[in-house]
């Protein structure tokens, strides 16, 4: 009888911490340093008018803009979801939904976040 009060609970319990081993992010970044786990959202591109552009992106020159890669990152901090606008290095490639090191920036204050890493750089 006490083998079936302890079994019970054993069962219920094994696949949720299979779940969480499952589900646990392999995709490891530097959070000593500062740095958070995001996951892209959108793309910017050139042609989206001035106006429709984030406050840190707009005051970019046209030329500027046109050159360089910048996505929307979505990531937690302690308990609540940000966004924030980050630039995508020329030498990588990602995809909406792709986990990112982000370094996280304030765009309203004209900061630009950065991507240091990117999960197909890790896992091609």
């Amino acid at each position: 009888m006490l083998c079936k009060k302890l079994l019970v609970p054993l069962v219920c319990f094994v696949p949720f911490l299979t779940a969480c081993v499952l589900n646990s992010p392999e995709f490891a970044v530097d959070w000593q340093h500062g740095a958070k786990l995001g996951w892209i959202v959108s793309f910017y591109i050139p042609e989206t008018p001035g106006t429709k552009l984030p406050e840190c992106l707009a005051k970019l020159p046209k030329a500027e803009l046109a050159s360089r890669h910048f996505v929307t990152v979505r990531y937690h901090h302690v308990r609540q979801m940000f966004y924030t606008i980050a630039e995508l290095p020329a030498t990588m490639q990602a995809k909406v939904n792709d986990q990112v090191e982000l370094w996280a920036e304030d765009c309203s204050d004209g900061k630009i976040s950065r991507i240091s890493r990117t999960e197909s750089d890790i896992f091609p």
